[in-house]
This record gives structure tokens, sequence and C-alpha cells, in this order.
């Protein structure tokens, strides 16, 4: 058990030490077709709040194409900041993610891993926005 906690919470550190990706018109071209774990963050004063994280077979369509330019339909995530933020549409969505927002990711190939990860990821960053 000691081994697991130690596995995922240095994945964590990686995870959170990662590149900080902002969200912008390149973000696509900076994200890979890979599998892996993410977090979207709020850059607020000197420190980052974690509002979302997730996981994908594909970050860069999960990322980019759903969450960033994607719409409610297709990104539980938009749908939840369409509601609790009171944004009235879909470009205002992209608007405060260009704004206020980031994301930071890790690679993780075997799908197992990635949903516990996942999982642990959640718990102990307790973003905003998973229910």
């Amino acid at each position: 058990m000691n081994e697991i906690i130690a596995k995922y919470s240095k994945m964590l550190i990686d995870l959170t030490y990662s590149e900080k990706l902002r969200f912008s018109s390149t973000l696509g071209d900076e994200l890979p077709r890979e599998a892996g774990v993410y977090r979207i963050f709020k850059f607020d004063e000197d420190d980052e709040i974690s509002i979302f994280v997730g996981r994908s077979d594909d970050l860069r369509r999960r990322i980019h194409r759903n969450h960033h330019i994607g719409t409610k339909s297709v990104s539980i995530f938009r749908t939840k900041l369409l509601r609790q933020k009171n944004i009235q549409n879909e470009l205002q969505v992209t608007k405060y993610l260009h704004k206020s927002c980031g994301v930071q990711f890790i690679l993780i190939p075997d799908l197992r891993e990635t949903i516990m990860f996942e999982h642990f990821a959640i718990a102990v960053l307790q973003p905003i926005y998973n229910d």
C-alpha cells in the first residue's frame, strides 16, 4: 500500500511541476496525441487553483478540441463553467480560459494506471469542477 501511495505521490509532483501551458491559439500544437492525466488550473494572484482534473487516451483531442474550443455537448468542464461561473455563452468560456487558466499534463500509457492516478489526483487536489 505504501508503495502505491509513494508512486502516485511522485506522479502528482511530476504533474504539478510539469510545463504550464496557457490556453491560447497555439495550445493544440503543444499537446501530444497520447494518453495521460491533465490538470486545468486558474491563475489566482500568487497561487494556482486546481479547477479540473481529467484523463484521456488523446490529450490533444480532449484538452484542445473538447475543453478549449469545443462545446458543452462534448465537455462536462465547459458545461460546469457555463453553470457555475455564470458565463453566458461558449465564446465567453473560451475567453475565460484564455484570460485565466492553464493546463498541465503527464503521459501515462497504461489505461488502468491512468484511471487510478486520475482518482488519486482528484482526491488530493480537490479541483472545484470535479464532482
